[in-house]
Formats: C-alpha cells, sequence, structure tokens
C-alpha cells in the first residue's frame, strides 16, 4: 500500500511568470484603509501577511489571491508604476528552495512563447523573517480548472493545440536550457488570454546535469524511475505529460485514487516495488483505442488509435526508451493534421 510520505508529496503550487531583476531588499508599505483580510491565515508557518489593499515597495498593490501551497501564496497585484495586473509569488520566510527557483527561471523565462514570462524578484522583510518575491505575468486560467469546469471532453482541436504546446515549451526548456520541470501536471499548465497554454510553477525544477536524485513532485504524476532514486533526466517530464494527456482526453486521472482515477496509484508502485511491470502483464486495457473511444465516444476509431499509440511511447516504464518532447512533436498525431 502508499505509504504516508508518498501521499504527503508536494503539490506545487500554481504560478505564472516574466523575466530578470536585480535581488533587493525591500520594506512594507501601509495597507490603504479599503483593505479586506484575505481568506488565508497567512501568518502561519511562516507566510507573509497579505491583506488586500497592501502596497509593496509603493509599486505592488495586492488585489486578491490566486492560490496557495506548500511553499508559497501566490496573489494577483497592481503594478503602479506599469499600470498593469501581474502575478507574486511570495515563498515562505526562509524558503532556501526560492533561491534556486529564481536561478531556474532566470534561465528559461523570455526565451519561449510557451514559457510563462518571469518579471523579476526581490525580498522582504516581514513579522516571520525574509521571504523571496517573485513577479510574473499575470495569465488566465489553469488547465486543471478548465478540465474541472467543461460539461464536455475537451474537442481533440483543443487538446492536439494544448499539447503541441507543451511539448514546446518542454523541448526548449531540455535542449536549450537543460531544466527538467519535475511537476507537469496540468494545475502547472496556465492558459493566456489567447489562448496559449504556458508552462508556469518551476518550484522544483532542477538542472540535468546535477543529476539530482532527491524525491520530489506530484505523486499522481511521478514516473516509476524516481521511485527508485534514479537520477533525475528529461523523461520524467515525458511520463508526466503523458499522464496530463490521458487525463485531456478523457478528463479523469490515469493513477489516482477514488472515483476519478483509472489505475489506482498502489498499481504504480508494484510495478516498482515488485519487480514487474504493469505495462508488460497487462496489454494496457486503458490505454487501448477502445477504451478511449468509451471515454470520448465522438473520437474516431483512427484518431483513437493515433492518440493509443502516443501515450503507450510517453508512458514507456522504460525512460530510455520514452519519447523526447522533440520526438513526441514529430508524433502523426500532430504531423498529419
Amino acid at each position: 500500500m502508499l505509504s504516508k510520505e508518498f501521499e504527503q508529496l508536494s503539490m506545487g503550487e500554481t504560478s505564472e511568470s516574466s523575466d530578470s531583476g536585480q535581488e533587493n531588499e525591500s520594506v512594507v508599505s501601509s495597507p490603504s484603509t479599503s483593505s479586506s483580510k484575505e481568506p488565508l491565515d497567512f501568518g502561519r508557518n511562516g507566510y507573509f501577511p497579505v491583506t488586500n489593499g497592501l502596497c509593496l515597495r509603493n509599486q505592488y498593490k495586492f488585489l486578491s489571491l490566486l492560490g496557495s501551497g506548500s511553499f508559497a501564496t501566490v496573489h494577483k497585484v497592481e503594478d503602479l508604476e506599469a499600470k498593469s495586473t501581474v502575478a507574486m509569488k511570495i515563498g515562505r520566510s526562509g524558503e532556501m528552495a526560492c533561491k534556486k527557483e529564481i536561478e531556474i527561471l532566470e534561465l528559461v523565462s523570455g526565451g519561449h512563447e510557451n514559457v510563462v514570462q518571469f518579471m523579476g524578484h526581490f525580498s522582504v522583510f516581514g513579522p516571520y523573517g525574509k521571504h523571496s518575491v517573485m513577479v510574473f505575468e499575470l495569465l488566465g486560467s489553469d488547465l486543471s480548472t478548465i478540465l474541472k469546469l467543461a460539461k464536455k471532453p475537451l474537442s481533440l482541436s483543443t487538446i492536439r493545440k494544448y499539447s503541441k504546446d507543451v511539448l514546446k515549451g518542454l523541448d526548449f526548456i531540455h535542449t536549450k536550457c537543460g531544466v527538467v520541470h519535475r511537476d507537469i501536471k496540468p494545475e502547472n499548465l496556465m492558459i493566456s488570454e489567447t489562448g496559449t497554454l504556458k508552462i508556469g510553477d518551476f518550484g522544483l525544477a532542477v538542472l540535468s546535469s546535477e543529476g539530482c536524485t532527491r524525491f520530489a513532485g506530484t505523486c499522481e504524476y511521478m514516473a516509476p524511475e524516481l521511485f527508485l532514486g534514479s537520477a533525475i533526466s528529461f523523461p520524467v517530464d515525458l511520463w508526466s505529460f503523458g499522464c496530463t494527456l490521458f487525463g485531456m482526453v478523457n478528463r479523469f486521472k490515469l493513477f489516482g485514487r477514488g472515483a476519478t482515477k483509472n489505475l489506482d496509484i498502489d498499481e504504480k508502485f508494484d510495478m516498482v516495488f515488485d519487480e514487474h511491470s504493469i505495462f508488460e502483464s497487462n496489454p494496457e486495457p486503458w490505454l487501448s483505442p477502445d477504451d478511449l473511444i468509451k471515454k470520448c465516444p465522438m473520437m474516431e476509431k483512427e484518431e483513437a488509435e493515433t492518440i493509443s499509440n502516443l501515450l503507450k511511447k510517453l508512458l514507456d516504464s522504460d525512460p530510455n526508451k520514452r519519447l523526447t518532447a522533440r520526438e513526441a512533436l514529430e508524433h502523426p498525431f500532430f504531423i498529419d493534421r
């Protein structure tokens, strides 16, 4: 059975992004009289206390809370100087992970339309210590929200568009930056007002050259080799994308618990720790064209066969046989349309 330590994996907070900036320290100005308290008690556990109307550096005015995670909170903020609205991510006090995240963001940002834009960073002191602050372009919804609100499966043209955007972004961060994201999932895939999908939240990202083996990520989307302590490299992101693509096709998680999954997550652990592969012992009925058509009746047989083939190549239990992002972009699912 799945142990509690696996059940408590970081979920990775939702974030939006943009480019460069000097490390500066800042003090907090008083909130305006019209401010209203956020529903979350930010003061606990080292979070920076925020109220709507609070202004940082006499420039950034807090408007609303966008999300919160294990290591940071994300806010919708008005940039009074630029007269624009941005997203701001504030790390917990003393979070060393923010330093690494900023280094990664400066590597990947500004170089590709399918990576969120990082606009800069600075530090702020609060009652609980020093916090890293990151400023990003403000995007719209994330893919997870879109899937939850959809009353019917996404159209194949939309799935194809979003998938190409993810793969193009992954190809860029892998081949041009040497970065492994480690937390590709619908919650971290942001959609702009023009419909462009962008990869966000690089809080768990690492450089492939570091040979990192630290266990981290979102369990439902983690590649099997991560549970063996293998050095982390690009194939882990393609596995995660495969799980995400499966979810786009039928609106259910591939791995998970309860009614919203196809395979119980314990089966992934059986695959790794019982030294056998469900991918070999089971003819992938959950990836078969017939099963995909059951979940999405409007799908043509030929389309289902093409998606099934792509999924199997992304979800190969051997990372050395898994498609790269560039190879996936050359799959018939994309080039025949």
